[in-house]
């Protein structure tokens, strides 16, 4: 491979940010904080503080610079606490209403129980089915729960019930569970969230969180991040938002959140941090300048 850049220091690197203009009024501060975050990580946080390519724009600070990671950062643990309710919840309806119809292993002995022969794409080999069940036994293997050894040796089994197996999977995996569901039982679940949710709508809201989610659990960027699928928007909850909102940016991902939380905490909570760090942009996160007047904002 032919990679030209070498290994440098942190010495080095605080030149390097000097010659393109950076201030550094702290060195030790620079440097102890290069040491406990990558400087290609950082580097990410450099970019709306450029005049031009490798050029920062007059008077930028380092701290600057420290301030919008910090924003960032903190923006990432409020989705994730939230995140994290609307996960619980989603295990619990879809044990409660899947089991209640079908049993504790409806999932795998009853044929109708779920949708087999579902397929995200049409050229993909495996059925969304087949995925699912894959992922199960993953899931199974790699948990450590006590209830697992406790299933294998009092029953001699390692089939879980579904309220027990709904445990140990991943957001994508519960993702892909609520997709094969019967469509009644997916319209109750959606319903019980917002009830002019439609299942479609649902289905792309799930996925899409599941990649909000994963960002936020590898601790990446989410300032400035453009997802690389779209939410869909919900026609049938009026006055959401407009069209002027960016549908692929973290302020729609909140959006979505917050219709399914109901949880007007979340709306104080950004403003806190809003409040906090008043120097960030908020447009580039597809905030509007008047986004607490929607509607869905306002109500909360």
């Amino acid at each position: 491979m032919n990679y030209p850049k070498p290994f440098k220091t942190i010495s080095e690197l605080l030149e390097i940010l000097k010659n393109r203009g950076l201030i550094i009024n702290d060195d030790k501060f620079a440097s102890d904080f290069l040491y406990n975050v990558n400087y290609y990580r950082l580097s990410a946080y450099f970019i709306p503080f450029y005049e031009s390519e490798n050029v920062f724009k007059s008077n930028v600070t380092f701290e600057n610079i420290c301030e919008l990671y910090e924003f960032d950062k903190e923006l990432r643990e409020i989705i994730f606490k939230y995140l994290e309710q609307i996960e619980i919840i989603l295990r619990t309806r879809i044990s409660h209403t899947h089991a209640r119809e079908y049993g504790a292993f409806g999932y795998l002995n009853n044929k109708n129980s779920l949708n087999r022969t579902y397929k995200r794409k049409r050229d993909n080999v495996k059925t969304l089915y087949i995925e699912f069940m894959e992922k199960v036994e993953q899931e199974k293997s790699r948990s450590n729960e006590v209830f697992i050894k406790h299933m294998r040796e009092k029953y001699n089994t390692n089939d879980l019930p579904l309220w027990a197996l709904s445990e140990i999977l991943s957001f994508g995996t519960l993702t892909k569970l609520y997709t094969i569901l019967p469509i009644a039982l997916k319209k109750e679940i959606a319903s019980s969230f917002n009830e002019n949710l439609d299942i479609k709508v649902f289905d792309n809201w799930l996925l899409e969180l599941t990649v909000v989610r994963n960002t936020c659990a590898h601790h990446a960027r989410m300032w400035n991040r453009k997802f690389t699928i779209s939410f869909k928007n919900p026609k049938q909850i009026t006055n959401f938002l407009d069209n002027s909102v960016s549908t692929n940016q973290i302020f729609f991902a909140l959006s979505v959140m917050l219709v399914l939380l109901k949880d007007n905490k979340l709306k104080d909570e950004l403003a806190s941090l809003f409040k906090k760090y008043p120097n960030v942009d908020k447009r580039k996160m597809g905030f509007t300048d008047n986004w607490q007047e929607f509607k869905i904002w306002k109500e909360q």
